[in-house]
């Protein structure tokens, strides 16, 4: 059986678009490692290849021809596992060529996994998929069911066609794009050089957010979310509050599915001084139930009505918070260490990303090193936890 060729989705295309803006960065990669009890080299190559013939995404590359994208499903590809022989994790992140690369890549170092995937074949809710089905092949289990094929999974634009309204009465008001006070100039208007910032809540902290959360009836995304905005309202010139957020977009179709399907959506909301926290939760908690009932909206058509070029016009921040079983990794049945990887490059100004860990939870704050120093992002960072230790308080 020859190559398979089908539209791509239109989330595909978006990130396509951001890819020829600037083919050699690593901005679109989706990178981490992790560690492991012992690894078997052979066996943890052999489990990868398995999981890559079970799902087309992982087989795919993607072109542009006559204006459309395309997205191009080869039978088969194997991946060969790369010994990783230096000290800097910095070092493993390479930009893929996203026609022709197998668009994955793995590396070992003795007990440390290194993992890179071009975002537009997966995203964080794949990441459970994609480590359960790891840990099963690695173990030698066979998997009861088959992913569906790529095209089953798409969108169809009827979905789309039915949120339009709603995002363009949102968007009607006019904004100014919100991002923290810089040191430098933005030269550079989509995306640069990147730098970031790990670290990791206590675990007192992290059970004081899981207690609010169950008080009030909200999940713990609400609450770091509006951690988030509360920072940025800190800093706004005004009370209108613009910044990105990460929806996963799964329905039946794809829900087992390795694929991407997230979409970047704008959380506007009005936040004044004198909001209290519950009240700025139980906002937050309502835009978002609503958003979620629109979670389906095509970004590329908004901005092309707003004469914009791109969505960073709209929000040039953005708060991701990732699946939990992203970061509850398993290889043999045995618990791994999670380990982020430190960026190259940063799509955003900046990206607060929360890992929802069940004892701690970790936050890694991505910013643009050519418009922040290290300083202003570690007291950004700072800030966002004095914020999420108020918020458990009140």
């Amino acid at each position: 059986m020859g190559k398979i060729q089908i539209p791509a989705s239109r989330l595909q295309v978006q990130l396509y678009d951001v890819y020829r803006k600037n083919p050699l960065s690593t901005d679109i990669n989706l990178a981490f490692a992790f560690r492991a009890k012992k690894p078997d080299p052979a066996k943890l190559e052999e489990a990868l290849n398995q999981i890559i013939a079970r799902h087309e995404n992982l087989r795919s590359n993607f072109f542009q021809k006559d204006g459309i994208v395309w997205q191009s499903i080869a039978p088969s590809r194997r991946l060969t596992l790369e010994r990783f022989m230096e000290d800097d994790l910095h070092s493993f992140l390479r930009p893929f060529a996203i026609e022709k690369d197998l668009l994955i890549r793995a590396a070992i170092k003795d007990d440390l996994i290194l993992l890179d995937f071009c975002h537009i074949i997966t995203d964080g809710f794949s990441m459970a998929i994609f480590f359960r089905e790891l840990d099963s092949l690695y173990s030698g289990l066979a998997l009861n069911y088959q992913p569906p094929a790529a095209a089953d999974c798409q969108i169809d634009s009827a979905s789309y066609q039915a949120n339009k309204s709603y995002w363009q009465s949102l968007l009607q008001k006019p904004f100014t794009p919100l991002s923290l006070p810089a040191d430098f100039p933005k030269k550079q208007v989509y995306g640069g050089n990147g730098g970031s910032q790990i670290t990791w809540l206590s675990a007192r902290t992290t059970s004081a957010v899981r207690e609010c959360c169950r008080k009030l009836s909200i999940t713990p995304y609400i609450f770091y979310l509006s951690a988030f905005c509360r920072l940025l309202a800190k800093h706004a010139p005004g009370t209108d509050i613009i910044t990105g957020t990460n929806v996963a977009c799964r329905n039946k179709a794809n829900l087992r599915s390795i694929g991407f399907y997230t979409t970047m959506l704008p959380v506007r909301l009005s936040i004044s001084d004198r909001m209290s926290s519950r009240d700025l939760l139980l906002a937050v908690n309502t835009y978002v139930r609503k958003m979620l009932r629109h979670q389906h909206m095509d970004l590329g058509q908004l901005l092309a009505e707003k004469n914009l070029q791109d969505y960073r016009d709209i929000f040039p921040t953005l708060f991701t918070f990732e699946h939990a079983k992203m970061a509850e990794i398993r290889l043999g049945g045995k618990a791994c260490e999670f380990v982020p990887i430190p960026t190259r490059d940063s799509a955003f100004d900046c990206n607060l990303c929360c890992f929802p860990f069940k004892k701690k939870s970790g936050l890694l704050f991505i910013y643009r090193t050519d418009i922040f120093r290290k300083e202003s992002a570690v007291r950004y960072l700072n800030e966002y936890m004095e914020i999420l230790s108020e918020m458990t308080e009140r």
